[in-house]
Order: structure tokens, then C-alpha cells, then sequence
């Protein structure tokens, strides 16, 4: 089915039907159609994938086997993957030992079309549209923040979210930054049980979550999911992933997108997915709605453990989104006595996504702020 008439009969689609739902997307998860030698581990050859042959489709070892003059000798995800089988990682979570509302989860393929998405957030799981959307990144290994600045930046985004009816998106994981605002979404929550629920999105790459075969679909039911690391031992790749390379989903996102590229113990599969989809949800003219505008908060730390928060602040009213966040984080940050310094900002409207951003404050480590 093409991406037109998919688009064309999406009103007469059953989305309670999870097996529907995937037949009329047409979505897909990832593999390596080329497999490009890098190294030997424990005697077994291995793919620049991080597969060794035998696992590889048989179309694969059969090319590689009867080698051409070109084959490659170079490996590029973009290049040496196909997306051709169903995926097999959908529908809701179940946290063990967390209690919370079932997260709604789904596996794709890095080329998946941008529009579909935008489908299955809007029509499919029902998230609303929001006035804002306010990206968080940075600082997911070795992350060290003190508990002081750690609160205020819980206080300044949960408030930010709320007051503006805003999206709220990371790359869904249980470490760093992205923990902490887990932690501050969950504290909303509790506080806010009455009040319209708040979306904190997650935009993972499927690679190198801990744990990822307890998201292969089952049953119709909500998948357990788990951070007990018992669990990895009955992964089926177990031999090939680098438990230090990965991490496990955050239990306190409303929904992850997990973006599968077929590269093993790598990061970062994810990133020109998520700048691409949170640009088209953001274009009025590619949804035909109001422009909504975007600020990306990125966390930097540098090698002494002090650290900065970068901004980049899109839209036609970016001028007045700067002088409210202005007033908002310095509000959160001015409580601590290890308060945040150099407040900067950056009017950008119409920046790169990653791209041309400047210092929004910094604060220093322990050690220095009380000198």
C-alpha cells in the first residue's frame, strides 16, 4: 500500500485494531542488507552492524558468499539497510514495579515518511495539539548535577509546560536529563490529577535500549517492561551488545517513538528523526494549523563538572517566548544559593533545528559555587 492511499482511507480505519494499524501504515523495523567485515570476536566475525553473518538474512550471506567487484567495503546505515518485515514492537507498556498509566510505545524504521507519524501522534494516539514544544537534551552519561539547580530545573520546565500547554520531549531514557524530567513529570502528575495530562514524549533510538526484547509484541496486552538486568540474559543477542552502550526506557514518558537504524551498540540513530518530525509538526503549513512554537534546552558538561544549558527558540513570537522563559527560569534558578549565572538568550526564527545556539546559563560545581 503507497503512502497516498494510506493517507486517502485513514477515516475508515479501526485503530482499535493494532494489526490493522500496521497493515495501513505499512510500518517497518530495520535490518542489514550488507554485511561489511570489522572485526572477530571470540572467533565469529563481525558485521560493522554488529551481527556476524549467520545472522543475517539469507539474501545477505548469500552476496557475500559470491562477492561482487563493487561490494562494499564501507558501512553506512543509510546505504546497507533495508526496512521489508513488519515491526514487532507496539501498542502499551507496563512499568514493572512503577504504577502509572500504560505508556504508549512503537518501533520504526529510520526512513519511515514524517507525515505518517504525524498521522499516528494526532489520529491514532490522540495526543493534543500543543501550543509549544519544549525539547530537552544532553547529559545522559556521567551526568552530575547538584540537587539545588536539579529542583530548580524540574520547577522552571514543569511550570513552563503548564503554563503554555506544551509538548514535552527527550530521548526517553532513565539517565541524565532526561531522568530528571521524568521525575519532575511524575511529581506534576501527582500534584495535578485533576488537570489535563501533560505529554512527555520520548525519542529513542531502538539500538540501544536495555532490555529491547521485552518490547516485542506478544499479545494484544500491555507489554511488562523491565530495569532488572536479569532480563538480559534471555536476550537473543546478548553475545553481541555492549550492556555499557545502552539504557533503559524512562517508566514515566507518556509515549516513545523508538527509531530502529540496525546498528548495534551505537547512539544517536535517532536525532535527524526527531529534529526532522518535531520541524514538520511545528510547520503550519505541513498540518495547516497555527504556527507552534519550539525551544530546545540542551544541557553541556564540561570535563571539571561544570555545566551549561544552551537555548534555541523558534517562531514568529519567539521575542515574547524569550522574555517569559527569561522571567521563568531565573525566577526557579534565583531560590538556589548555587544560583544559575550568565543568563543569554538567542532569537532565532528560522534556525536549524541542532543548530546556533547559545548559552541560556551555566552553573559550576559544588566545590566552586561556594568559594
Amino acid at each position: 500500500m503507497n503512502q497516498k492511499s494510506v493517507l486517502s482511507h485513514i477515516d475508515s480505519i479501526d485503530f482499535t485494531d493494532t494489526d490493522e494499524l500496521i497493515e495501513s501504515f505499512n510500518l517497518k523495523k530495520t535490518r542489514c542488507d550488507c554485511f561489511v567485515y570489522k572485526l572477530s570476536k571470540d572467533g565469529t566475525d563481525l558485521c560493522f552492524c554488529g551481527l556476524p553473518l549467520h545472522l543475517h538474512h539469507e539474501s545477505v550471506r548469500r552476496a557475500f558468499t559470491h562477492k561482487a567487484e563493487n561490494y562494499p567495503v564501507e558501512w553506512n546505515y543509510e546505504r546497507h539497510t533495508t526496512a521489508d518485515e513488519p515491526t514487532d514492537a507496539f501498542g502499551e507498556l507496563k512499568f514493572e514495579d512503577f504504577k502509572r498509566n500504560d505508556p504508549k510505545y512503537l518501533r520504526v524504521d529510520f526512513r519511515t515518511p514524517l507525515d505518517q507519524m504525524v498521522k499516528i501522534i494526532f489520529e491514532v494516539w490522540k495526543m493534543h495539539r500543543p501550543k509549544l514544544i519544549i525539547s530537552i537534551t544532553g547529559g545522559a552519561k556521567n551526568f552530575k548535577i547538584n540537587a539545588g539547580i536539579k529542583n530548580a530545573l524540574k520547577r522552571a520546565v514543569i511550570s513552563a509546560a503548564l503554563s503554555t500547554d506544551a509538548w514535552l520531549v527527550t530521548g526517553g531514557t532513565n539517565e541524565g536529563i532526561m531522568k530528571i524530567i521524568g521525575e519532575a513529570f511524575k511529581e506534576s502528575a501527582i500534584r495535578l490529577k485533576n488537570r489535563r495530562k501533560l505529554i512527555l514524549l520520548g525519542i529513542a533510538n531502538w539500538t540501544t535500549i536495555k532490555n529491547n526484547h521485552l518490547l516485542t509484541r506478544k499479545s494484544t496486552k500491555p507489554n511488562m517492561y523491565s530495569h532488572d538486568e536479569e532480563h538480559f540474559k534471555n536476550h537473543p543477542l546478548k553475545e553481541f551488545l555492549d550492556m555499557q552502550k545502552g539504557a533503559y526506557l524512562d517508566p514515566n514518558h507518556t509515549h516513545f517513538i523508538l527509531v530502529d537504524n540496525a546498528h548495534l551498540n551505537n547512539y544517536g540513530g535517532e536525532l535527524k528523526f526527531q529534529a526532522e518530525l518535531l520541524d514538520l509538526i511545528t510547520d503550519p503549513k505541513s498540518i495547516n494549523v497555527n504556527e507552534i512554537p519550539m525551544v530546545m534546552l540542551l544541557y553541556h558538561q564540561h570535563v571539571l563538572g561544570s555545566g551549561h544549558f544552551f537555548s534555541d527558540i523558534r517562531g514568529s513570537e519567539s521575542a515574547k517566548l524569550q522574555l517569559f522563559l527569561k522571567s521563568l527560569f531565573f525566577k526557579s534558578f534565583a531560590k538556589n544559593k548555587k544560583g544559575i549565572v550568565n543568563f543569554k538568550y538567542k532569537l532565532n526564527k528560522n534556525s536549524s533545528f541542532f543548530n546556533n545556539v547559545m548559552p541560556l546559563g551555566g552553573f559550576f560545581p559544588d566545590n566552586e559555587t561556594d568559594k
